[in-house]
């Protein structure tokens, strides 16, 4: 009988050892970074959490938070069960379960996955070769779009892009929340963001035609192989969803997981607190990952450049039929006449119905088309690019601020997380646009306490200037924090503003009517509201920024008051990430300080 156990005991250890041989795998496995990027793994101070937020993601109950619990059910799913096809763990889950078997150095044949239909329909249809990081630019009339936006596109063997296919991440916006809405929902977390894999022509569509941005393209420094892999991913994540956080867990951070999950020894997660869609791109580049920009004009773009070419005649002729909306054609215009005018109007007549489907202005755009496929010749245009996002300032910036005023000594230091002020150079931007988040200034003056001057939540501007094209409302909106000199105390206020601006001598000039809430326990009435005027001339040449303004603000409900001031300031840039600012401002109404300042800004 002891022979008969012992001899058992010998055949058992085998397996035994093999079993403990696998478990020692599968828990270093569960520890690599490779594993930690295909589950979206981020370790916090409680341990590992998967930032992706929907239970279809993962196989086991416990896997948001525990990597190994989720790697023992898919070894078990694939090892175990040994379910195939359709509906398997390793049709659903493809790149974990190749990343398994090479990690136990099981051959990779063993998967089957030609028996995943659906995985193989998936991935004969993007057919993938490369692959690019897109950047559609900032629009700032839209709260979805103001910080700009990314997503990958995967290029097949065809030579048009417009058939290839995106993957994009974005928060589940309903189009009707406000810009405080959307930035207070954002921040907390309240939209579910969401991939989406669709053709690339649709997203052309979508940011070209209807919003009328422009679009950066960036290929990708990736192998073939590398960009299979990225595909496997996408077809991993499709469809689940996670919280959207404005300035982390977002459209730039979740689309990093994806090309990380191809080349895991990138790192393109890691090293920071928070990533806006431009940092995207930044990343990639101080990675190596990225090749050359290719500049996509928007139809609004082409427009003006086709304008801004145009001989006076037919420039008055183009004018003409965008009031009357109708195109006449004069007699005695050539046949170069006659082209330039029709393209025009081709792309102008697309751009009025671009909310529209095609189907409701075919009879429209078809007589136009015929008219200009009467004749033969053709011409090329040659549409000017603009300096491209990276050539701009990085989008944090600190700077420390020295002056007087009323002869009174101060030091200010002002920290903005994000992304673009009046201050900062225009190149890479949309000029006349300003978006800061959480811009805090606190200010020591002699003799005084250290406070807080002001906090901006949400600091927007965007001055729009009308064209021949567009006629476009040019607004602000501000609220947060900021300190009340006069009484010594904090007040809680929002300042909404709306106008318009215009392209003069080369320079951007704007008028705003505004209004303004403050609410205080430094008022006797607890508040104070009012209306006033706004308005500027700003001008960039060289390395230099000049900027001349002033406002006035007239408080009739609460509190009464009044407040204004007429400044000049100048700025000029050192790098695009170092400038050198000096300003004089004087005070209006009842506000009658006079400063003097400079400044050194660095962002980064």
């Amino acid at each position: 009988m002891r022979c008969a156990f012992l001899l058992c005991l010998f055949l058992l250890l085998p397996f035994k050892a093999a079993f403990s041989d696998e478990h020692d795998i599968l828990s270093k496995a569960a520890s690599s970074h490779e594993w930690q990027v295909l589950l979206h793994y981020e370790r916090g101070v409680f341990g590992n959490r998967s930032l992706v937020d929907d239970p279809d993601f993962f196989l086991n109950k416990n896997g948001k938070y525990d990597p190994y619990a989720e790697i023992l059910s898919l070894y078990e799913n694939i090892y175990g069960d040994n379910l195939r096809g359709d509906g398997s763990a390793v049709c659903r889950f493809p790149l974990r379960a190749e990343f398994l078997a090479e990690k136990l150095g099981k051959p990779l044949s063993d998967l089957h996955l030609d028996e995943c239909i659906e995985l193989k329909e998936f991935m004969d249809s993007i057919n993938p070769v490369k692959a690019s990081i897109i950047f559609p630019f900032y629009h700032m009339n839209s709260p979805a779009s103001m910080f700009g936006h990314t997503l990958i596109r995967f290029d097949s063997s065809l030579d048009s892009k417009l058939v290839s296919t995106a993957i994009t991440y974005a928060a589940d916006y309903n189009g009707t929340d406000g810009g405080i809405m959307y930035a207070v929902k954002g921040v907390t977390g309240l939209y579910a963001g969401r991939s989406e894999i669709l053709p690339y022509h649709r997203k052309i569509r979508e940011y070209d035609n209807i919003n009328q941005r422009d679009i950066w393209e960036y290929e990708l420094k990736l192998t073939p192989e590398e960009v299979r892999r990225m595909v496997l991913h996408s077809y991993e994540i499709q469809h689940t969803w996670s919280r959207y956080y404005f300035f982390d867990e977002n459209c730039a951070y979740n689309l990093l997981f994806i090309i990380e999950a191809a080349k895991p020894e990138s790192h393109l997660t890691e090293g920071f607190l928070w990533v806006i869609p431009i940092d995207t791109i930044y990343i990639l580049r101080d990675k190596g990952l990225l090749g050359e920009a290719v500049f996509r004009p928007s139809q609004s773009t082409r427009m003006a450049e086709m304008l801004k070419d145009m001989e006076p005649a037919i420039y008055q002729a183009a004018v003409q039929a965008i009031e009357q909306d109708k195109l006449d054609i004069p007699e005695d215009f050539n046949n170069k006449d006659k082209i330039r005018l029709l393209d025009f109007w081709i792309e102008y007549t697309q751009f009025k119905n671009r909310k529209k489907e095609v189907n409701q202005y075919t009879e429209e755009l078809i007589g136009v088309l015929r008219r200009r496929a009467a004749i033969p010749e053709k011409i090329e245009y040659n549409f000017s690019v603009p300096k491209e996002p990276l050539e701009g300032h990085r989008p944090s910036k600190v700077s420390l601020k020295t002056g007087s005023s009323n002869g009174n000594l101060f030091s200010e230091i002002n920290w903005r997380p994000a992304l673009h002020t009046p201050e900062d150079s225009d190149i890479g931007f949309l000029e006349g646009s300003s978006l800061a988040f959480f811009d805090i200034t606190v200010r020591k003056e002699e003799n005084e306490d250290l406070i807080l001057k002001k906090l901006s939540f949400v600091d927007i501007y965007s001055l729009a200037s009308v064209t021949e094209i567009f006629s476009p409302v040019s607004w602000k909106m501000n609220f947060g924090l900021e300190h009340l000199d006069e009484l010594h105390s904090t007040a809680a206020f929002i300042n909404p503003g709306g106008g318009k601006a215009y392209k003069i001598a080369g320079g951007l000039l704007y008028g705003l009517f505004n209004t303004k809430i403050r609410a205080s326990t430094g008022y006797d009435e607890g508040f104070s509201a009012g209306a006033g005027l706004e308005g500027g001339f700003s001008k960039s040449f060289g390395g230099f920024k000049v900027r001349l303004s002033a406002d006035i603000m007239r408080y009739g409900l609460g509190y009464d008051t009044s407040e204004g001031a007429l400044k000049l300031d100048a700025h000029y840039y050192i790098t695009p990430d170092l400038s050198l600012s000096a300003g004089f401002k004087t005070g209006l109404a009842d506000d009658n300080k006079d400063d003097v300042y400079m400044s050194l800004g660095f962002n980064f």
